[in-house]
């Protein structure tokens, strides 16, 4: 599920940058929103298993939570290397691995049955 939401992402992000000439930055938060709300469901339903002490509105709030933070160190990593020269494209793959890691490993710790 999460190579979608990556995927989403990155022509999200291509989109807005190349063809509707939004600034990196502002293109690259809301690619990282939209795939979010498209990985939420998918990844609640086939990635993790559904704690039974959680509701959905705790799950989903935890989740949220989390991809907030995840949505943090996005932005301050394609900060840092886009002002340090990287081009966009390249920086948002360097933020990428890192949000990957953070959020699967995050989601799994705090909302997975199996955690």
């Amino acid at each position: 599920m999460g190579l979608i939401a990556t995927g989403v992402d990155f022509a999200l992000l291509m989109l807005l940058v190349e063809l509707a000439g939004w600034g990196c930055f502002a293109a690259a938060t809301c690619s990282f929103l939209i795939s979010t709300a498209c990985n939420y469901p998918a990844s609640m339903r086939y990635v993790f298993r559904r704690r039974e002490d959680m509701g959905r509105m705790r799950e989903a709030s935890t989740f949220l939570a989390l991809s907030l933070a995840g949505l943090m160190l996005n932005d301050a990593c394609m900060y840092v290397l886009v002002a340090g020269g990287i081009d966009c494209l390249m920086a948002k793959v360097a933020a990428t691995a890192l949000v990957m890691a953070w959020n699967f490993g995050s989601r799994k710790a705090l909302l997975d049955a199996g955690g």
